[in-house]
């Protein structure tokens, strides 16, 4: 049995380089020929063990979202191989507009959209580590200012980590996850530079 819960190897993603709606058919055509090609993610490879809580650290636009993406079978890989061994919940950035805003939080009495922002993520944070999956992918998403409830995240981290599960974590820098991750990788224009 394999301890790898996720294998990236030489992947990439690519995009159609501009907007459809402006393109004519020659410009399509063109497109599918392999010209206006955009690679976005180049080279990837990543492996992820049962028990690892990973730090992707990297400056905006670096392609750490989208690397959450492929990994949590989101967003599909253009080139390279793919494998993810167990049930994946992934918190992208935009992920407070996950839960239904009519839901009624019974502790607050109040409905998910009436909360503010750091309450709805602690919410669904707190329902990510007991929901049963193999890997958590949280996306620069961390209530940051709430040192008690980073306190218990941690603690359910070290629990998660414990019953063989993963947990990844994207930042613009160490510090505000470096108390959570055994180890850091390191993107810079859509490829892993460091480990």
């Amino acid at each position: 049995m394999t301890t790898e819960l996720i294998l990236l190897k030489k992947v990439e993603k690519s995009f159609l380089f501009g907007s459809f709606q402006d393109w004519s058919l020659t410009d399509l055509l063109k497109s599918t020929l392999g010209h206006e090609k955009h690679v976005v993610l180049k080279d990837i490879d990543l492996s992820v063990r049962k028990g690892e809580c990973i730090g992707i650290v990297g400056e905006q636009d670096s392609g750490k979202t989208l690397l959450m993406k492929l990994i949590s079978g989101s967003s599909l890989c253009t080139k390279g191989l793919r494998e993810v061994n167990g049930k994946v919940f992934f918190l992208p950035n935009s992920g407070l507009q996950s839960l239904h805003p009519e839901l009624t939080v019974k502790s607050a009495n109040r409905k998910f959209k009436n909360l503010s922002r750091g309450e709805k993520l602690k919410l669904i944070l707190s329902l990510a580590v007991f929901v049963s999956v193999d890997i958590i992918l949280i996306d620069e998403a961390l209530p940051l200012q709430d040192k008690d409830f980073l306190d218990k995240l941690k603690f359910k981290i070290s629990e998660f980590k414990k019953a063989g599960k993963a947990f990844i974590i994207t930042a613009t820098s160490t510090n505000p996850i470096k108390r959570f991750c055994d180890r850091f990788l390191f993107m810079k224009n859509g490829r892993l530079v460091a480990d």
